[in-house]
């Protein structure tokens, strides 16, 4: 029953492309969080400001 689902939900690429499209958004967001976070609070920075 579970794998004949599965296949059910591979013939319709609709489904699956937007999950995948929905993980690459939230993936690509949290990176860019992350970095953000890094950036402001890395006590290394050396910025100089002209």
């Amino acid at each position: 029953e579970l794998l004949r689902q599965g296949v059910d939900n591979l013939q319709s690429p609709w489904i699956v492309s937007s999950i995948v499209t929905s993980m690459v958004l939230v993936l690509t967001m949290v990176t860019f969080i992350g970095e953000a976070i890094r950036e402001a609070y890395d006590p290394k920075k050396h910025t100089i400001y002209e």
